[in-house]
């Protein structure tokens, strides 16, 4: 038996590189997926799987925490993982950021994270499910023209250690 059978999972950013990965193993190992990004035309290059669904929705979008949840919810009729993972960061100096680009990295980065684990809450305690948010480093050390990015990923870290 595979190591995730049976078990239901919306992943964020999915339609690229570290999201890819991790939607493509969890079908690997059994899981129906919701693979999630802003991009359908990378969504729709993933491969056809009856275990794999897509949509295409922007993580930062007024109720798409709860459109993702009840997407899953319809579509396999339950939810145990949550991945966290769309995210990226400007290379930007902090001393140069504008108040909109930082409000949009960090909704990007932290708010639609919590929005998620926020609204996935219930279908997660229901089936004793788990959150996996992914960060970075530079949200444990700072990193010179990163600052927005690597403040919302520390925030992630405190999040998640507090959740």
């Amino acid at each position: 038996m595979s190591k995730l059978q049976g078990q239901v999972a919306v992943v964020t950013g999915a339609s690229r590189g570290i999201g890819r990965a991790i939607a493509l193993l969890f079908v690997q190992e059994g899981a129906q997926v919701l693979a999630v990004d802003r991009a359908a035309a990378l969504l729709g290059e993933l491969p056809a799987s009856a275990a794999l669904r897509t949509m295409a929705q922007d993580v930062t979008a007024d109720g798409a925490a709860r459109a993702m949840v009840d997407a899953a919810l319809a579509a396999f009729g339950r939810l145990d993982i949550v991945v966290n993972n769309a995210g990226k960061g400007p290379p930007t100096p902090l001393a140069q950021t504008s108040d909109a680009e930082w409000d949009r990295w960090l909704a990007l980065n932290l708010t639609s994270a919590f929005r998620l684990c926020r609204d996935a809450h219930a279908a997660l305690a229901a089936t004793g499910g788990c959150i996996l948010n992914i960060t970075s480093t530079l949200g444990l050390r700072g990193y010179p023209g990163h600052g927005a990015y690597s403040a919302a990923k520390a925030g992630m870290v405190g999040m998640t250690r507090n959740a």
